[in-house]
């Protein structure tokens, strides 16, 4: 399991060099001039020298990509040039947001979508399988935004039940409708893998043993079929899992929730290279370590692929 480990972390690290050498060509390669846009058309050349010297953009680019993986190297996020901050900083700040909004997406999907599998599973080809198998495939199908645009005509506009956006430190009604939102796509593809999943171990034969003792449906599904069927599932809850902690963009967005979401299209929209560079980073590194948790879960689930790691 060590040497397996070790390779995963090497990997990881690869991974992460490549996605910020990659994130750095396409904001060099992006048109228009960095220190124009942020200084305005109306200043002149003599303050456009000097920013460009504080900001490092009078270098070429070969040199300003060395220098800023020296500096990542030694901690050094840079500083952003909009909000005149360490990146490091901003991106602690919005962290805590975006993990509660994760944190309650999840758990609504998780909860929501291993039981709506589980029944799908159970009362598979009647009414109650094509029912929520219609209800997945919107859910699946609808774009995001979309349905945070619809839930916020349904249930702030049209009942006035929730705010339509906002962020109040401690007030929760302001985290529902960004929660249901991302965890709605979430909840269809876990239900459609675990109805999948339990209907492929149907015919084990711990199943046929559970069922001659007598146990009920739900007992023999919920509890002795969906830990052997736990692999796929943890899949999607890691991938989602991953898009979620990372700043899920459009949701923060549309429902003005200051995350790390929110936080990557201003720094698009202001051509704030660091603060870009910073959060695609950030979020790839998410990424990577969610998946490698994942991985580690599969050996305590399933000894066989411990075994073989």
């Amino acid at each position: 399991m060590s040497t397996y480990l070790v390779r995963r972390l090497a990997l990881s690290l690869f991974v992460l060099w490549g996605v910020l050498t990659l994130s750095y060509i396409l904001t060099c390669l992006a048109p228009g001039d960095v220190v124009e846009t942020l200084a305005g058309q109306r200043t002149d050349e003599a303050a456009l020298a000097r920013m460009r010297e504080r900001l490092g953009m009078d270098k070429d680019p070969v040199t300003r990509y060395t220098l800023y993986m020296g500096n990542l190297l030694q901690g050094e996020w840079g500083e952003s040039s909009r909000y005149r901050e360490p990146v490091w900083s901003l991106l602690i700040h919005r962290l805590p947001r975006t993990a509660l909004l994760a944190i309650a997406a999840l758990t609504f999907a998780i909860l929501t979508g291993i039981l709506f599998g589980v029944f799908a599973a159970v009362f598979r080809g009647t009414w109650i399988d094509k029912a929520l198998s219609s209800i997945t495939l919107f859910g699946i199908s609808a774009p995001v935004f979309w349905i945070g645009l619809l839930l916020i005509w349904i249930l702030s506009l049209q009942f006035r039940w929730l705010p339509p956006s906002g962020y109040e430190g401690g007030d929760l009604r302001y985290l529902i409708l960004p929660a249901l939102t991302l965890g709605l796509r979430s909840v269809a593809l876990i239900t459609r893998i675990t109805r999948a999943a339990l209907v492929d171990i149907d015919s084990s034969e711990f199943l046929r043993t559970a069922r001659a003792k007598g146990l009920a449906p739900i007992a023999i599904y919920g509890k002795h079929a969906l830990k052997n069927a736990a692999l796929p599932i943890l899949t999607v809850i890691g991938l989602d899992l991953g898009s979620y902690l990372s700043g899920s963009v459009l949701t923060e967005k549309v429902f003005g929730w200051p995350g790390i979401g929110m936080l990557t299209v201003d720094a698009i929209m202001a051509r704030d290279t660091a603060l870009i560079n910073a959060c695609v980073v950030f979020m790839a590194g998410i990424f990577v370590l969610v998946n490698l948790g994942i991985d580690l879960l599969y050996g305590v689930f399933d000894p066989r692929v411990r075994r073989s790691s």
